[in-house]
Parts: C-alpha cells; sequence; structure tokens
C-alpha cells in the first residue's frame, strides 16, 4: 500500500513538472519571438574636435560589414543627427560634423544600425561646444611696450602669454593707407607692424584655442590703442649692440667695448672681458668666470647721453641668443641704472639713481627728464663668486611721443 502511495506521488509530480516545463517554454519562445537578438558593429576610437558652434568627430567602423547608418544623439537623446554609412573593405575611418549646436557641454552617444534595424550598443562621448558666451570672458594679451623704430615700422613688446593663447592678432594701417593685418605667435614677446602709418591708431585682439585638436579659433574683444614711444637709440647711443663691437680683442673670445666707458676690474680676462664673443655672439659682459678672474667691485659700463625733456625708457635685453643671460649668486649683484652726470652709481637705488632694476631677460627702467639733462645709463655689477657672468645682446632707449 505504502510502495502504491509513493509511485503515485512520483507520478503526479513528474506530470506537474512535464506541465511546469512546457509553461517555461512558451514564455521564453515569447520573448525571443523571431530569434536572437543581432548587435551591429560599434563606433569605435571616437575623437572629438570642439568648435564654436559646432562640433566635428571622427571615428572607427571595423568589422561590420552591414552597417548603413550612424545615428548621433544628445540632449539625453531628444536630437540627433543620423549620418548614411557605405561600407569599404577593412576599417572605415568617418568624419562628421554637427554643424549648428547651442554652446555647452553636452554627452553624445554614437548608435550604428544596419537594414534590418538592428543597432549597436552605444557608445557615450563628452563634447563641448563652444560661442560667444565663453568669448566674452577672454581678454588680450597684456602688452608691455609700443614704440616707432627708425626704420618707420611699430614695435610692439607683449608679456608671457596665458597657456590658452595661440597668438595674437594686429591690425593697422600701413603708410600706404591701407589697411594691414599680422599675427604674432604666443611664444614670441616682439611683434612688428611693418611700415606703420606714424600717429595712426591700431588696435589687437588675441586668439583662443581652449582644447587640443579645436576646430575654431576663439577671439578676445579687440583693443584699440597708439604707439606711445619712439626708438630714439639711433640719435644718443652709440655702439647699442646686436651685435656689439669690440674696440680691442684677444684674437679667441674676449675684448673690450667700443664706445663704452668701462672701469677697469670689468676687463679681468687678462685686460679684456667688456666684450664677450663667445660663439660668435658679441655680447656686452661683466664675468667671473674662474679662480684665474680678479673679482668685480663696482664694475661699470655705461655712456653718457645729453637728453632733453620728456619720459625715456632704457632697456637691455638679456635674451635673444644661445649664450645670453645671467648668473649672478646670492650676496653680489648686477643692476641697470640711469643717473643724473657722467656715471653711474655704485649699488644703484633710489636714493642715488632717476631708475633702477636688477636683472631680467629684458630689463627696463623709466626715468622722466622736466629738463634738459646730461644722463649715464648703464650696467653696475658686483662678482666675486666663480661662473658668475651677464651677457647682454643689445640695449635700447625710448622716449614717449
Amino acid at each position: 500500500m505504502t510502495k502504491l502511495i509513493f509511485n503515485t506521488v512520483v507520478t503526479v509530480l513528474l506530470v506537474s513538472l512535464s506541465v511546469s516545463c512546457g509553461k517555461m517554454n512558451d514564455v521564453y519562445k515569447d520573448f525571443v519571438k523571431g530569434g536572437a537578438i543581432n548587435y551591429t558593429g560599434k563606433a569605435d576610437s571616437v575623437k572629438v574636435f570642439p568648435g564654436k558652434g559646432r562640433i566635428q568627430f571622427t571615428y572607427q567602423l571595423r568589422s561590420d560589414p552591414k552597417i548603413i547608418k550612424t545615428v548621433i544623439y544628445w540632449n539625453n537623446r531628444k536630437d540627433s543627427m543620423v549620418q548614411p554609412v557605405q561600407r569599404k573593405p577593412g576599417i572605415d575611418t568617418i568624419t562628421t560634423l554637427i554643424p549648428q549646436i547651442a554652446e555647452g557641454t553636452y554627452t553624445f552617444t554614437f548608435v550604428t544600425y544596419d537594414n534590418q534595424g538592428n543597432s549597436s550598443v552605444s557608445v557615450d562621448i563628452p563634447g563641448n561646444v563652444y560661442g560667444s558666451n565663453y568669448e566674452s570672458f577672454l581678454t588680450s594679451r597684456p602688452m608691455r611696450t609700443s614704440e616707432m623704430t627708425p626704420q618707420g615700422d611699430a614695435l610692439i613688446t607683449w608679456y608671457t602669454a596665458d597657456p590658452l593663447v595661440i597668438g595674437t592678432e594686429m591690425s593697422y594701417t600701413g603708410i600706404d593707407d591701407q589697411e594691414k593685418v599680422t599675427m604674432l605667435p604666443a611664444s614670441e614677446l616682439e611683434g612688428v607692424m611693418e611700415d606703420f602709418k606714424d600717429g595712426a591708431p591700431y588696435s589687437y585682439r588675441t586668439m583662443y584655442q581652449p582644447e587640443p585638436n579645436m576646430i575654431d579659433t576663439l577671439y578676445s574683444a579687440a583693443t584699440s590703442a597708439e604707439i606711445l614711444m619712439d626708438d630714439v637709440t639711433h640719435l644718443y647711443l652709440l655702439n647699442p649692440g646686436n651685435p656689439f663691437e669690440y674696440a680691442t680683442y684677444d684674437g679667441t673670445r674676449y675684448g673690450t667695448l667700443k664706445d663704452w666707458t668701462v672701469t677697469a676690474n670689468v676687463n679681468n680676462q687678462g685686460g679684456f672681458g667688456s666684450f664677450d664673443n663667445i660663439d660668435d655672439g658679441a655680447y656686452m659682459s661683466i664675468s667671473k668666470m674662474t679662480d684665474d678672474n680678479a673679482v668685480v667691485t663696482n664694475g661699470k659700463i655705461s655712456q653718457v647721453v645729453n637728453l632733453p625733456a620728456g619720459e625715456y625708457n632704457f632697456i637691455v635685453y638679456f635674451n635673444g641668443k644661445p649664450e645670453a643671460g645671467y648668473s649672478i649668486a646670492a650676496g653680489t649683484g648686477s643692476r641697470v641704472a640711469a643717473a643724473l652726470g657722467t656715471t653711474i652709481p655704485n649699488t644703484p637705488s633710489a636714493a642715488n639713481a632717476l631708475g633702477f632694476s636688477t636683472l631680467s631677460p629684458r630689463t627696463s627702467i623709466a626715468f622722466q627728464l622736466t629738463e634738459p639733462k646730461q644722463v649715464a645709463v648703464g650696467i653696475w655689477s658686483t662678482m666675486s663668486q666663480n661662473t658668475n657672468y651677464f651677457r647682454a645682446v643689445k640695449v635700447k632707449l625710448t622716449k614717449r611721443k
């Protein structure tokens, strides 16, 4: 009797399982009705090229020859663009441009499709679109000086550019009354507007690319300006450099400067030293390179000029050539200076000089005369340690218009 009951229970369970499995299979068949899900090949190696009011992409299609289009979605798929695709053998690299899109930050979704409506898995990539709002915050590269050269050009010097800057565009009127445009790369500190019409205004705006691979350039608002200074070097200074000339030369490297007054202790390279021709650079120099060179105390290189009343800048350039520059140890010093009279003072300061400055790649000092005066301009230096030196490429004197 017990055995009969057991067999009956087993039979009922088997029938129940069979019915249940049949129902599950029916559900599964409904779920995959039409066959297995097919995916097309996805967009691969997507790259973004931001622009102003537009954005460009490149991507690759690698393995699926059935793809007929790519759809790019943004704004949570509220906006989209369809790009037809004609596959070629192998890997296709495709470029696409969304030409009119509002300024902002987006996530773009790439989905490929075949002619059966099958789609790929989504590929998301962020991208920025720039516009007038971003440009409104851009500022012009700060300008240092502006001056007319004896050759009739306008020379503009600039401070170091922001890392996002690629250049500065300068617009001006030439001596032929024609409008001209020139561009200064961000890496350069001096820009020239050739054949500039003296007295005419000019304008400049700074060019930005805030991301790599930009397809557009963004601009700061234009700034109007006038040339403020005249280069009067040729009127007052002799032997201003680039290259400097020597009066005497040792035949190998060192010499004495022509037309400049030099204290005897500066020529500590066997009677030479104020002229240094290392690598044919023809520099103005004071140095103490080795123990064989005497210590330089209150060494001076200067020139005396008779100047009319006005506002002046005396500028010394310690850059522009491979060996130009300076190395001044702590406890010693070098200063560019201007002072009334026939010599620059020891340790120039506000108390004894019209203007002075420690050295920088482009050292400029400003001074003002209310009446004609005799003025000494030059460089003072004390060097007591080895491998101390400066090498100047040129000097310049400018006067406010």
